[in-house]
């Protein structure tokens, strides 16, 4: 199966229309430098976002975030704007499927380390540590149409083979209780 526009993980085989990705980036000390150089350490919380959901507080934070990328000028991107911050703050809570019967630290998600998956023709010099829900945020169908017609460009890198990394899930809270 093809890649989504904006699916950089498969399911199962399968890209959902749109992924999210929540970021954290910070420097620390690189353990295989001997000078004490710094590098880039990420943190980046993958979201699948499908249609056929209800109007809420995620499909409007989702909608905040699309309308903020077009004033921003965002949509046709960069490498001025690629990081450009958006003025507003959204509560990145939001746009994360849990409720109050199952928070985020009760969620099934598969973890791994790896690397950034845009800026293809760069080398990644930093170390990211992927957190992929398996919960799916869902939207009004007209939300997934409305992030399309932004026609974002987003060259990510092909799905990449395991070699050496290892894939590691978590089952969340099961009914038996944990």
């Amino acid at each position: 199966m093809a890649q989504s526009p904006w699916g950089e993980h498969l399911i199962n085989g399968v890209a959902s229309p749109v992924e999210l990705h929540i970021v954290h980036r910070t420097k620390e000390s690189d353990p295989f430098s001997c000078t004490g150089e710094l590098r880039w350490v990420y943190a980046v919380l993958s979201v699948m976002v499908e249609g056929g959901g209800l109007k809420g507080k995620s499909d409007e934070t989702f909608r905040k975030l699309i309308d903020r990328i077009k004033e921003a000028g965002l949509a046709e991107p960069t490498a001025a704007n690629r990081s450009m911050p958006v003025e507003e703050t959204l509560d990145p809570n939001d746009l994360v499927p849990c409720n109050a019967k199952t928070p985020l630290t009760d969620q099934s998600l598969w973890r791994y380390e790896g690397s950034l998956t845009s800026d293809r023709a760069k080398p990644n010099k930093g170390y990211v540590s992927w957190v992929v829900l398996q919960r799916k945020l869902q939207v009004p169908d007209g939300t997934i149409t409305k992030w399309n017609k932004l026609g974002l460009i987003h060259e990510q890198k092909e799905v990449q083979a395991l070699d050496r990394r290892f894939v590691f899930f978590n089952p969340g809270v099961t009914s038996g209780g944990v």
